[in-house]
């Protein structure tokens, strides 16, 4: 067996060695980040799905804000009947993001801490109940 054969077969196992540990490291790391991510949006589930949303956006509002009710009949806009049609359309989750951002005029960091979640997921709502609002009017705009 040749020095060349032998350095052949040595780095040959070096290489699998090296692609074990790879493949465990990213295995690890990809366990631990799926972990992660699975905690968050459990936490954003509990959050947006629970009941005492309303308990809680209600005791903000009427504490801190007093002056406009979030579930009014008249609705956040006042002279935009349509508007307002589109806003009942939201769920609860969305409604207070959009009330605290456009009409009392929080930042997306704010809304977070008021609703104990992340901005992210303060953006990703705001950002997915204005699709809503938009097809809504458009909707709207087109039987007209």
């Amino acid at each position: 067996m040749g020095s060349d054969e032998f350095n052949s077969i040595e780095l040959e196992v070096l290489e699998n060695k090296f692609d074990a540990f790879l493949t465990k490291t990213i295995i690890g790391a990809s366990k631990a980040y799926y972990k992660k991510e699975c905690l968050n949006n459990y936490r954003e589930i509990t959050i947006i799905d629970d009941d005492d949303i309303e308990d809680c956006s209600r005791n903000y509002i009427d504490e801190k804000l007093g002056v406009y009710d979030v579930y009014d009949e008249c609705g956040p806009f006042e002279d935009n009947y349509e508007l307002n049609m589109a806003y009942e359309s939201l769920s609860l989750c969305e409604k207070m993001v959009i009330f605290l951002y456009y009409k009392q005029k929080y930042r997306t960091g704010e809304i977070a801490s008021i609703m104990k979640m992340k901005s992210q997921s303060v953006s990703r709502i705001k950002k997915k109940a204005l699709l809503k609002l938009k097809a809504f009017m458009e909707g709207v705009n087109d039987n007209e």
